[in-house]
């Protein structure tokens, strides 16, 4: 859970500040905390993958209301580009308008 703290600095005017978002989600020690653990879970997860499937079958990973990208930008750089595929989900266009552009190198 992030603090209310951690979110509030995300919010201007009313508005969403992504940068202030999004610092909130990767930088609060709770939230920092929890995206840690998923790059741990996923790894033990593609290591389990490993030793059961064949690699070439790849990996199928979806986020759902993936938001500001916290948990993404923790997870997307663990995992390998050539067997997985990430998709990225939220109701908002403006998440997802967002998410395009931060994370378009993977």
């Amino acid at each position: 859970r992030t603090s209310k703290r951690g979110l509030r600095r995300g919010m201007t005017d009313g508005g969403l500040s992504f940068g202030a978002a999004t610092e909130g989600y990767e930088e609060d020690p709770q939230a920092k905390l929890c995206n840690e653990v998923c790059v741990e879970v996923f790894g033990v997860l593609q290591k389990m993958r490993n030793r059961v499937a064949s690699a070439e079958r790849g990996q199928y990973i979806f986020e759902i209301g993936a938001g500001t990208g916290g948990t993404t930008s923790f997870v997307l750089p663990s995992l390998d580009p050539h067997n997985t595929r990430y998709v990225f989900t939220d109701l908002s266009q403006a998440f997802l308008t967002n998410a395009r552009q931060r994370f378009s190198r993977f």
